[in-house]
């Protein structure tokens, strides 16, 4: 930056550093510095699995990772002098989704203050899960979206190649499910403890909102289902509320029981995000805080009786993953044999697992890159060849020592291969650039001498491109789109070498039943639910008819009950992978739709569980049915009368009759309008 010309490029943390006219070593963490619990709650809001900072001490070593420095001294720049005197007048904001945190702060600093620069913001995933208050920053600062390119239009023009996603799931072990099951029932006893706690019902009676319903009625309505949980709650422990507030909440004020979920909403309202409408003392407060941590249900500031991060840390980690991934290759590579090119992405190196690797101790089975290596390792997979590519673990069969030379020399570099025992496989140590040691290896996995390449997703952020890459399996925590696409996209782009390439994505879940006995429902919680976040913005080929669509849905994955039934939809999953060339012919048929023009449809669904008129509807039926038995009865009832002459039930007879009439037409109307449609 301090020698600008008419195209200048730069990174944003350099840019944040000149804006801080900062001294010192500017760092690039290139392997995995974030923590572990950080990545399975998903704290990767910030800038992919490595961020950067400057460290005027210099570099500061970290688990699992590598540094690339640079030594900086911005202290006398001024960098707005340095763009006005170089003309520049246009600023391209490439990977734009990047932009969070400081740098956000940084670059609108940076552009407050050049208001006549043109901007061109580029990314190929757009942070469309973020939060309102996100996705707005973004829009102010990179403007609204001038053009965007759908997935199906670029496999169409053959800038992609014909793909599909595939969920091969996984029941926990014997040992994980016990735990869940513990954690689950000592939820249920703090509830039931909640519910007893005279305290706490002191403080709910409390709540302004029940005092002065009309004036709270706005903010209730603001916050429909905090505003259930506090009547769910007042109704279940017989505290009195306006009937404004039943007839507020619609449904006739018809409340469900009060259960974990219902709990789980009103404490957060209670301790965290409503504490002002309530009466109560900082003591009372703490008192309740400290008992739901010593229970394990408070998560960064969040209640979690129900949603709980401890067994969604269970349910990612699950061993039984280890074996889903075994599964997989092995499959694979009877589809596909040398012409496998399968990457398995994962968070972590594990590199303190690299001892075990060739030994005959346990494996502890842990989704990393070492552990997963060796786990595969030990199947003793018949003609499989295996890799590792990490920022600071290399792993390559012995067999390519005698191409190595050659590799190296290309890149300019050196190395050396260490054998790891007698295993025929060995550490790689290069000296040289880290974009170089990616393009050895990357090499080795293009020529077929690894066939299964596993590596972490710090590989993303150096732009890693390998497009022989026909086979991928996501053995992440990630949910969020804008990564997992990114990790997508690895499997997804064209191959010169490979015309007819198609890609396989593999992601993985473990899933279990809610209840001991009870096998109608699976847990949608936990792995499932980040799956379902992940196909929200996903666009591709449905399995079910031949069109292009988003969601879980488009799989048609049947509904799981038992563990015969996690079987019979893997069975299904793996067949459906094997068949590439029915892939390809499906993407061609749902193409010739939008061969000439693309169109994009949206369609809103309601979850069942949200639609009540169902519920209106049988009830409007049987009342219904009522009246016309009513009605039949002083029909009678009348006959009966007119044989009396003019006695007084006559009379009393006749009004009868008319108002069952009058409820008959009425009902009738409640039927005709709360019978669920195919086109509500």
């Amino acid at each position: 930056m301090k020698q600008m010309k008419q195209m200048t490029a730069t990174t944003y943390q350099a840019l944040y550093s000149a804006m801080k006219r900062e001294q010192g070593t500017l760092e690039e963490d290139s392997g995995e510095a974030a923590e572990e619990d950080a990545a399975a709650s998903e704290a990767v809001d910030g800038v992919d699995a490595a961020d950067s900072k400057v460290a005027a001490g210099g570099v500061t070593e970290e688990a699992d990772g590598e540094k690339e420095t640079e030594q900086v001294d911005y202290r006398d720049f001024d960098i707005f002098k340095a763009v006005k005197e170089a003309g520049i007048t246009t600023i391209c904001l490439d990977e734009a989704h990047h932009l969070r945190s400081e740098w956000w702060k940084a670059l609108e600093t940076f552009l407050d203050k050049l208001p006549d620069v043109k901007i061109i913001a580029l990314t190929a995933t757009p942070p469309y899960d973020s939060t309102p208050a996100q996705w707005k920053r973004y829009i102010d600062m990179c403007g609204p979206i001038d053009e965007e390119i759908f997935t199906p239009e670029l496999v169409r023009e053959g800038s992609l190649c014909p793909h599909q996603d595939y969920v091969y799931f996984n029941w926990p072990t014997r040992e994980e499910e016990a735990y869940v099951r513990e954690h689950q029932k000592r939820m249920q006893m703090q509830v039931q403890k909640m519910m007893a706690d005279e305290t706490l019902r002191r403080i709910v009676s409390s709540h302004q909102g029940l005092m002065h319903p009309e004036e709270y009625s706005e903010r209730f309505l603001d916050k429909p289902e905090y505003f259930t949980a506090l009547l769910v709650y007042c109704q279940a422990k017989g505290i009195p509320f306006s009937g404004y507030l039943r007839k507020l909440i619609g449904t006739k004020g018809k409340l469900p029981g009060m259960d974990a979920h219902w709990m789980e909403v009103l404490l957060q309202g209670v301790l965290y995000e409503d504490r002002e409408s309530y009466t109560m003392m900082e003591a009372e407060r703490e008192s309740l805080l400290q008992e739901l941590k010593e229970a394990g249900a408070i998560y960064r500031n969040k209640v979690a009786l129900r949603d709980n991060e401890a067994i969604k840390k269970v349910l990612m980690k699950s061993q039984g993953k280890m074996e889903s991934i075994h599964t997989i290759v092995q499959a694979e590579y009877e589809a596909l044999e040398n012409d496998l090119r399968l990457l398995v992405l994962c968070d972590y190196i594990k590199k303190d697992k690299l001892p075990e690797i060739g030994s005959k101790d346990t494996l502890v089975t842990e989704l990393g890159a070492v552990p997963i290596f060796e786990y595969l390792r030990r199947q003793n997979m018949t003609g499989i060849r295996l890799g590792v590519l990490s920022g600071t673990v290399i792993i390559v069969p012995m067999a390519v020592e005698a191409k190595l030379p050659e590799l190296l020399a290309q890149y300019g570099c050196s190395g050396t291969l260490n054998p790891l025992g007698d295993i025929g496989y060995g550490q790689l140590m290069i000296k040289g650039k880290s974009t170089h040691t990616v393009a050895v290896v990357t090499e080795l996995f293009r020529q077929g001498e690894i066939h299964t390449l596993i590596g972490t997703k710090s590989l993303l952020g150096e732009g890693w491109d390998a497009p022989c890459i026909n086979s991928l399996i996501l053995a992440t925590y990630v949910g969020s789109f804008m990564l997992s696409n990114q990790m997508r996209g690895r499997a997804i782009r064209t191959d010169r070498e490979q015309p007819d390439k198609t890609g396989n994505i593999w992601h993985l879940a473990c899933i279990f039943p809610k209840e001991r006995g009870q096998q109608s429902n699976t847990d949608a919680e936990g792995d499932y639910e980040m799956l379902e976040r992940r196909f929200e913005s996903f666009l591709g080929v449905s399995c079910r008819e031949d069109v292009i669509e988003s969601g879980i849905g488009r799989l048609d994955i049947p509904k799981i009950t038992s563990k015969y039934e996690v079987d019979k939809a893997n069975r299904m999953m793996l067949e459906r992978a094997k068949d590439r060339n029915a892939l390809r012919l499906r993407w061609n048929q749902s193409l010739q739709e939008v061969r000439n023009q693309m169109e994009i449809e949206q369609i809103d669904e309601i979850a069942a569980k949200e639609i009540e008129t169902g519920y209106i509807f049988i009830n409007a039926v049987c009342i219904e049915i009522i009246q016309v038995i009513l009605a039949m009865l002083l029909m009678s009832g009348r006959m009966m009368a007119q044989k009396l002459g003019n006695h007084p039930a006559f009379l009393l007879l006749g009004i009868a009759l008319l108002a069952a009439f009058a409820g008959i037409v009425y009902q009738g109307y409640v039927c005709l309008n709360s019978a669920p449609r195919q086109d509500g």
